[in-house]
C-alpha cells in the first residue's frame, strides 16, 4: 500500500534471494507453530525442496492452506546504521518471517482477493548480521486459490 510506495524509492537492492534450494513443509492442519516448524532444531532431514517463483499448487501441493519454506542464507555486507528490508514481490496470501527461529515480521492481509499479487516489505533491521549465516523460515497462509511465494524476494537497504 501507501507505506510500500513511499519506502521503495528510498531503498536499493543489495541481493536477490535464491529461488532454488528452499526446503518445504506442508502444513494442511496448521499445526506448524505448535509443532515448532520455525525452530532451528526442527529436523529438516526428510523435507523436499520447493522453488520460489511458482505457486505450491504448481509444485505438487494443490489446495494447501499453509506451508513453510526454509533455507540457510548468507547475508551480504550491510551498511551500518541503515534500515534493512526483505522485499516480497508477491505471496499468495499471508507471510510470517522467522530469522534464526525468531518471529521477526509478518504480512497478513484482510483482503486476500485484492493483495495476493502485490509486493510488500518486511523490516528486518537488526536481525541479519552483515556477512553472517542465518536460517530464513517463512510460514505462508492461503485461503483462496493457489498459494505460496510465487515471485522473487530481495534484500534492500536504505540509500
Amino acid at each position: 500500500g501507501a507505506d510500500y510506495d513511499a519506502l521503495l524509492p528510498t531503498l536499493k537492492t543489495v541481493a536477490t534471494l535464491p529461488t532454488e534450494g528452499w526446503l518445504f513443509k506442508d502444513d494442511p492442519n496448521r499445526t506448524g507453530v505448535k509443532a515448532g516448524y520455525y525452530k532451528q532444531r526442527y529436523s529438516t532431514t526428510d523435507l523436499p525442496t520447493i522453488r520460489i517463483g511458482a505457486s505450491w499448487d504448481q509444485q505438487g501441493y494443490p489446495e494447501l492452506k499453509e506451508g513453510w519454506y526454509r533455507r540457510a542464507y548468507t547475508c551480504p555486507g550491510l551498511p551500518v546504521g541503515k534500515r534493512v528490508f526483505l522485499r516480497f514481490e508477491a505471496v499468495d496470501e499471508s507471510a510470517w518471517l522467522y530469522i534464526d527461529g525468531k518471529l521477526i515480521a509478518w504480512y497478513d492481509t484482510q483482503y486476500p482477493g485484492l493483495t495476493w499479487d502485490k509486493p510488500f516489505l518486511l523490516d528486518v533491521t537488526g536481525n541479519l548480521t552483515s556477512e553472517g549465516e542465518h536460517e530464513l523460515i517463512i510460514r505462508v497462509g492461503n485461503e483462496i486459490g493457489s498459494g505460496g511465494i510465487y515471485k522473487p524476494m530481495s534484500l534492500m537497504v536504505e540509500k
